[in-house]
């Protein structure tokens, strides 16, 4: 699963496919995350990954308060 998105990733779609597995850093490592630390990867597609960018991660999306 796509931690950006949420949807499934394919793992057999080729590399450089849009929709294709990558790592992706939850603190950037231009933003001082450790490349070493396993708590700080999670896997996304790369359009998810790329369209990030080096952006800190920012809050957990609000719940609406209409169920």
């Amino acid at each position: 699963m796509c931690w950006l998105c949420g949807q499934g990733i394919e793992m057999s779609l080729p590399i450089n496919h849009p929709y294709a597995w990558t790592i992706d850093h939850v603190t950037p490592l231009s933003l001082g995350g450790d490349p070493l630390d396993l708590n700080n990867i999670r896997e996304a597609h790369r359009t998810c990954n790329s369209s990030r960018g080096n952006r800190a991660p920012g809050p957990p999306p609000r719940n609406s308060r209409r169920w």
